[in-house]
């Protein structure tokens, strides 16, 4: 009989433990299906962590917690009626169109997309509220208070929040037509993307610093009548379209208008850029600021209508400019107050290019106003230091003068006779040091003598012109295109 050693004892447990561990593995790779395989590289890219996804989700017909006022689902209102008004309320998807809240404290208050047409919160607390989504249009919402309030991507459309305490509210996404914010207080807030699908928002003396009105692109962009004293200091524009802006003895100092673009307008539009001579126009990064960097004036996508090589500019106190006024004796003409007594207020040309005053007789509303005074001349100051003053001839109705301006920058003017009628032409091009638009005594474009007959000036309607030098009798023609403008990096 053979023996059986120690050796061989130990082999025969070696070979039976492979053995054993070869078949655990096979029953192990067995079990592996798609489902719990080990994901690719792609699937194992981390997921970002946002707002969104922080959120509880709330799926159709869960049951949202309303504190003392009963439950309710994510699709309907908590109660029908709905719960009575109190700090803290549930008002999501409720219905409180009409009703009448004058006075009420809904502090911390819940009214994601609430139905809230035609209401009045007039003196109410909304404090902190969350109105997200909500339709508040037509209801007013007067002298109450809206601290850090949230009422993003909803319909203000004619809503009325004259006189409200809305310091650091989120309006983002709202739409504002023909809402009115009249002496409100709207510092540090969110205004971002915003729209104005049929109207302008009213901001006679609204208090905006510090906020943004950023993004703002959809339909027309930005139409706001920011008039009498209103206060825009610090805000920021960054990357909004302007279409419609009044400014008049109101304050945009240094706001920041980086990436934004500014709508002047032309003769044939109301719509622009408008203000007085009490506005203050010491804004930052953009040329319709004033004295902007030099650079700024290559970029001539900053403005829309882009500058040409030629702009008409009505000189108009009447009808054209909506410059009539009733008042207790009757009409008043006061262009300057509240509207533009030049059409655009700001024209914009390439260097090189031509602007064309127009001082239209048939905008003259009565002999009796004919007699008033109608010569008009105009003076320039440009903002360079390197460019002098200069003054057109006597402009009479029916007349027309243009002037060539060669030099890159910033030309303020006003009227010799109306000082508080104000204006500016902006020059796209490279800014060259010692510059000038000074026009020599009798320039080309510029006849130096009228003609004695006042027949033989088409522009003339008649009038005498002996005393009226150097105005031109034609528009001039069009000049060849200038080298494209380098764009601001």
């Amino acid at each position: 009989m053979q023996t059986v050693t120690s050796a061989d004892k130990l082999g025969m447990i070696v070979a039976v433990a492979v053995v054993i561990i070869f078949v655990g593995l096979g029953v192990g790779m067995s079990n592996i299906s798609e489902d719990n395989a080990r994901p690719d590289i792609d699937q194992q890219r981390a997921v970002p962590i946002t707002e969104e996804l922080m959120k509880p989700k709330i799926t159709p017909g869960a049951v949202i917690d309303t504190g003392d006022y009963g439950t309710g689902s994510s699709e309907t209102c908590s109660a029908d009626p709905p719960p009575p008004p109190g700090p803290g309320v549930n008002w999501d998807y409720c219905d409180v169109s009409g009703d009448d809240y004058t006075g009420e404290n809904l502090r911390g208050a819940s009214m994601i997309m609430i139905n809230a047409v035609g209401t009045i919160f007039n003196e109410a607390n909304l404090s902190d509220v969350n109105a997200r989504g909500g339709d508040f249009s037509y209801s007013e919402i007067k002298n109450a208070r809206m601290i850090e309030a949230d009422f993003q991507n909803t319909d203000l459309t004619h809503t009325e929040f004259n006189d409200s305490n809305m310091q650091r509210i989120k309006l983002n996404g709202a739409e504002l037509s023909d809402a009115s914010v009249r002496d409100a207080d709207i510092r540090n807030a969110s205004l971002n993307a915003v729209t104005f699908a049929t109207d302008r928002v009213h901001g006679y003396g609204v208090n905006l610093s510090g906020s943004s009105l950023n993004n703002i692109l959809d339909y027309n962009g930005l139409t706001g009548h920011f008039v009498a004293e209103a206060d825009l200091t610090d805000t920021t524009f960054f990357g909004t379209t302007t279409w419609s802006i009044k400014l008049h003895d109101s304050s945009i100092q240094r706001a920041d208008f980086g990436d934004a673009v500014v709508t002047t307008g032309t003769v044939d539009s109301p719509w622009g850029w408008w203000y007085n001579i009490n506005t203050s126009l010491d804004c930052i990064n953009h040329v319709i600021c004033n004295n902007p960097s030099p650079e700024l004036f290559e970029d001539i996508y900053q403005v829309e209508p882009e500058p040409g090589e030629f702009r008409d500019v009505k000189i108009n106190e009447y009808e054209s400019a909506y410059g009539a006024v009733a008042d207790g004796d009757g009409i008043e003409f006061n262009c300057y107050e509240r509207y533009t007594c030049y059409l655009p207020q700001v024209a914009t040309i390439v260097a090189g290019g031509t602007v064309n005053w127009i001082y239209d007789k048939e905008d003259m509303p009565s002999e009796e106003l004919l007699v008033k005074n109608p010569i008009r001349k105009i003076i320039f100051e440009p903002e360079s230091e390197f460019s002098r003053s200069f003054v057109s001839p006597d402009i009479h109705p029916g007349e027309e003068w243009s002037h060539t301006f060669m030099t890159a920058g910033k030309y303020h003017y006003y009227d010799k006779f109306n000082p508080e009628w104000v204006g500016q032409v902006i020059v796209f091009g490279e800014v060259v040091s010692g510059g000038s638009d000074t026009p020599p005594n009798n320039p080309p474009n510029n006849p130096p003598n009228p003609p004695k007959d006042p027949k033989e000036n088409p522009k003339s309607d008649g009038l005498k012109q002996e005393s009226v030098p150097a105005v031109k009798s034609m528009t001039p023609p069009m000049k060849s295109m200038t080298p494209p403008m380098k764009s601001m990096t």
